[in-house]
């Protein structure tokens, strides 16, 4: 199997001001770029990171529920297959 790289970069744009603090990380806005063996796959200005990490664990779950074999979905915090946890 050939490899591939995957690489995600997440640019801080904008902190959450005072009254946001208790949910710095929902309001934590930024520039997002996926880049697939150095290719520029997304790109996005603007986007919150929480929202980012909501679409990418619906992602990474529905790979593992087609079977492709991603490791990552292991990780604590990350979805599993169905299969898996039954």
């Amino acid at each position: 199997m050939e490899k591939t790289e995957l690489v995600l970069e997440f640019a801080i744009q904008e902190y959450p001001d005072e009254s946001q603090r208790n949910y710095w990380v929902d309001y934590l806005e930024g520039e997002l770029t996926i880049r697939i063996n150095g290719r520029i796959f997304f790109h996005e200005s603007n986007m919150l990171l929480a929202e980012f990490g909501l679409a990418l664990r619906k992602w990474l779950g529905a790979v593992a529920e087609l079977g492709l074999g991603c490791p990552c979905t292991t990780l604590p915090g990350i979805m599993t297959s169905k299969k898996e946890q039954s």
